[in-house]
């Protein structure tokens, strides 16, 4: 199959699975949560070399602990990928061998799944449109806003938006890539830092706010929680939340109350447990 062959058959699958599992087309999710409803077992491994692996026999995907969690997110959707293409075991080096046509396509149908499960185009433009975002006009500060309300990272979701849904061109592309995210980050936290930031407001609903100890939220509107698993301070016209301590946490903002789970970050061990209370 070619390019777009591969593109259309990604995407049937993806929405598939996506209306099997009920969730909306304007609902944003955690893609880990959805394996784990489907029978899959989600493991984080301490290995550097490698991104992920699907394990047909014990229905199992395993995933680096040391890669940023937009990254894994997005590589535990191509495991899933492979399971929705009914292949067999397969381990997905950091870098890949080149292997044969056969192979090369079914590591490029499995990005295009989890790109299309993960973002389909319908659920992209409805988060740019509800924040009046309107493409191609986009900053890294709206980038940003949206990718993690999907729970991608930022250089995925730009890609996306050019390569996968086609909204933007290539020189908006190569401008948002080039572009210092560290920089916005900045002027929102009034500090570097190389952990994520989210940024919530009042349209973020569907999937709870999934951080590692370190990441930040922002937001607008103050941030209570009645809980030491978060410090909040405030910078200029935006108060920040940031991560201290691992739990599933309920806090608000907004007008409105959130979930939050928070993970150690690089935390080894079953998904299903790594947003435990280390008290």
């Amino acid at each position: 199959m070619n390019i777009s062959e591969l593109s259309r058959e990604a995407a049937r699958e993806a929405l598939r699975l996506r209306a099997r599992a009920k969730i909306a087309l304007d609902q944003s999710f955690c893609v880990i949560d959805l394996a784990a409803s489907l029978g899959i077992e989600v493991m984080f491994v301490n290995l550097t070399s490698f991104e992920g692996a699907y394990i047909k026999s014990s229905q199992k995907v395993l995933l680096s602990a040391h890669r940023p969690d937009g990254r894994t997110r997005f590589t535990c959707g191509h495991e899933l990928g492979h399971h929705a293409f009914n292949h067999g075991d397969h381990f997905d080096e950091l870098v890949e061998k080149v292997g044969t046509e056969d192979a090369r396509n079914g590591e490029l149908i499995c990005d295009l799944f989890s790109a299309f499960l993960i973002m389909p185009s319908s659920l992209v433009k409805h988060g740019f449109h509800i924040r009046k975002i309107i493409p191609p006009s986009l900053t890294p500060l709206d980038i940003l806003r949206v990718s993690s309300w999907l729970g991608v990272g930022y250089e995925t979701l730009v890609k996306h938006l050019h390569l996968g849904i086609r909204i933007i061109s290539k020189d908006v592309h190569d401008s948002l890539l080039k572009a210092k995210l560290t920089k916005t980050k900045e002027e929102l936290l009034g500090t570097k830092t190389p952990n994520d930031v989210f940024y919530i407001d009042e349209f973020w609903k569907g999937r709870p706010v999934d951080m590692s100890i370190g990441d930040y939220i922002v937001s607008k509107d103050n941030i209570k929680c009645d809980c030491n698993n978060l410090q909040v301070t405030k910078h200029k016209d935006h108060f920040v939340a940031k991560a201290l301590k691992t739990g599933i946490i309920h806090f608000q903002s907004n007008g409105t109350g959130y979930l939050g789970r928070i993970k150690r970050s690089e935390y080894t061990g079953r998904a299903l447990f790594r947003h435990l209370d280390e008290d």
